[in-house]
């Protein structure tokens, strides 16, 4: 019996799979995993869950359309006007519309100077 209880642990544990944090930073010198969130969205061994943490400086010029249900972490923002003690001021910018297409995302620290689109299907509002 203690036999098939293994077994199943096994089983179980083999068939779960954990999410990954991946780096994104426009700097190359930086030497992240991509140098922009949509080249990581576009990624294939970008999945959906995993996490992109966008570094300071990080500056996103074109649109990006997330399709995937992931996890956007900036470095913050506002950081002077807020009295922020950070080794880095750099904030993490996206110039052009940023479209989430995928229930679920979650977008924290990022400055959106061209808008944050929510969708579902084929429309999206701002």
């Amino acid at each position: 019996m203690k036999k098939f209880y293994l077994v199943l642990a096994a089983l179980i544990l083999q068939g779960t799979v954990n999410a990954t944090s991946w780096r994104v930073c426009s700097k190359t010198e930086a030497g992240a995993n991509f140098t922009s969130v949509a080249d990581a969205v576009a990624s294939n061994l970008v999945f959906a869950g995993d996490t992109l943490y966008v570094e300071p400086g990080h500056v996103e010029l074109q649109a990006v359309n997330i399709s995937k249900r992931l996890h956007l972490i900036g470095p913050g923002y506002r950081f002077v006007e807020n009295g922020v003690n950070a080794m880095d001021l750099n904030e993490a910018v996206f110039t052009q519309n940023v479209n989430v297409q995928e229930a679920g995302c979650s977008i924290s620290g990022c400055v959106f100077l061209g808008g944050l689109r929510l969708c579902s299907s084929m429309t999206c509002t701002n």
